[in-house]
């Protein structure tokens, strides 16, 4: 897979390649919208906090889209998805995924 650095002009719905690969920008993987499905990975943090007390915010909610493949799985199934990491599908009707590493 070839990665590059593009600068997206929304309004004109088009993106332009950089020829500086230098910058520091955020990452986008892409989907074909017409494949688009929602779906959610639950990322399990630290359990406890600095002081050794339950961590209230010990699961990370990360929402975005999967390929419309990822509707054949069934729970239990395990997927490796790009720039995320391994999941586990929880819930199918939801698109619920676990991360596990």
């Amino acid at each position: 897979k070839e990665l590059g650095v593009f600068e997206i002009d929304a309004v004109a719905r088009k993106a332009v390649f950089c020829q500086d690969q230098s910058a520091r920008v955020a990452v986008v993987q892409w989907v074909p919208s017409q494949a688009a499905v929602e779906a959610t990975v639950i990322k399990p943090l630290d359990l406890l906090n600095e002081n050794e007390e339950f961590n209230e915010k010990s699961l990370e909610e990360l929402k975005g889209v999967c390929e419309a493949s990822c509707l054949s799985f069934k729970q239990g199934d395990a997927i490796q998805f790009e720039r995320v990491g391994f999941c586990r599908l929880d819930d199918a009707e939801k698109m619920v995924f676990i991360h596990s590493c």
